[in-house]
């Protein structure tokens, strides 16, 4: 499984051998990893609700240290919101949690997992995912994307409310590991072909991102 940036992350899928069920085994603590039915995480930095029986639907996250709400809704899949098999949580004896999630969407074609973690005491969270075409046929993911969901109100073309100073970014992909900042730019058209593929995309929030926007 190759690293890769959220800008190409549905770009130029690479071949890897099959994904396999998310084993349990022991962390590097010593600290197995549990079924998990959904609830909410947390860390220092940040508070996070999912739901993985639902598909992730009514997710949440908070940064406690502001009391801004990042994202307040179900999270988003364009390709069709798939049904996690499996939902495991770990954590370590410092205190941070790992999320495992598994699933599959589109009849059972798409196999997408679905990583979070909070580092206990780092300003920042992590998310990976990786996608799998298990069917027949290519799959087109040009047009496709997931994310964080935050409702915002709109008046007059401008964001009102809380939010109006502040200068939005996607969450959690603030800054690509040797890209630019706000990197939210459409990716190029791809097809995931009918083989095991997958890639994942690694990205982290700061809370140096919640700032106020110069004026």
């Amino acid at each position: 499984m190759n690293s890769i940036t959220r800008r190409g992350f549905f770009a130029g899928m690479g071949a890897i051998g099959a994904l396999t069920a998310i084993p349990s085994p022991a962390t590097e603590d010593g600290v197995r990893s549990l079924e998990w039915p959904g609830g909410e995480v947390e860390s220092t930095s940040f508070r996070l609700s999912l739901s993985p029986r639902d598909g992730l639907k009514n997710t949440r996250l908070l940064h406690p240290l502001s009391g801004l709400i990042l994202a307040d809704a179900h999270y988003s899949y364009s390709f069709e919101r798939p049904t996690f098999q499996v939902a495991q949580i770990s954590k370590s004896a410092d205190g941070s949690v790992s999320i495992d999630l598994q699933g599959s969407t589109w009849g059972g074609s798409l196999e997408i997992v679905q990583k979070f973690r909070l580092p206990h005491d780092k300003p920042w969270i992590e998310e990976e995912i990786a996608l799998a075409n298990r069917g027949s046929v290519p799959l087109d993911l040009s047009h496709e994307r997931c994310g964080f969901v935050l409702p915002l109100t709109v008046e007059a073309a401008k964001v009102s409310g809380q939010w109006k100073e502040f200068k939005l970014t996607a969450v959690p992909y603030r800054r690509e590991p040797r890209g630019n900042k706000s990197q939210c730019s459409r990716p190029k058209g791809s097809t995931l072909p009918a083989r095991k593929l997958s890639r994942r995309a690694e990205c982290l929030v700061d809370p140096a991102s919640i700032a106020r926007e110069d004026r």
